[in-house]
């Protein structure tokens, strides 16, 4: 099984990926180095990202199915046009997960509750573009088309 837990800063998925990759006895991974950093594989390489992905893909995932990622495709895209770097493989790369076993997971806390925990662990500078942030993750969420689930992570 391919889990991906998906969400932005602050929004509670390396919590539920961790807790989830413990209680399932499945490898964690996440963008920091925490054992691989898949967004790693594409900087600065984004006409070869679908490529990078989908061959990590195919040689790792076939050896093992039993991953939970911290962070994966939807996080790449929303970043990255954030930064005003253009990415048309969202397709692409899904249509690769979906030959595996696999459950998108976006944790997605209310407008509020993320805003307030930003301020808290970051600062009052670090909300700047929020709200735009958190609706991009919410259009890729419902592009997805993926096995997945919304969680309704903290609230205040």
């Amino acid at each position: 099984m391919f889990i991906i837990v998906e969400g932005m800063k602050c929004s509670g998925k390396t919590t539920v990926a961790k807790k989830l990759s413990d209680i399932l006895e499945m490898k964690y991974f996440n963008e920091r180095g925490e054992t691989i950093c898949f967004n790693n594989l594409a900087k600065g390489e984004t006409r070869n990202l679908v490529a990078k992905y989908c061959t990590y893909l195919e040689l790792e995932f076939a050896k093992l199915f039993d991953y939970c990622v911290d962070r994966f495709h939807i996080s790449e895209h929303v970043y990255r046009k954030i930064n005003f770097e253009t990415i048309d493989y969202f397709e692409d790369i899904e249509s690769k997960i979906m030959e595996i076993p696999h459950l998108l997971l976006f944790c997605c806390p209310n407008y509020e509750s993320l805003l307030n925990k930003t301020i808290e662990r970051d600062g009052i500078d670090a909300t700047k573009n929020l709200r735009i942030t958190y609706n991009m993750f919410l259009n890729f969420y419902k592009r997805s088309k993926l096995n997945k689930r919304k969680i309704k992570t903290y609230e205040n």
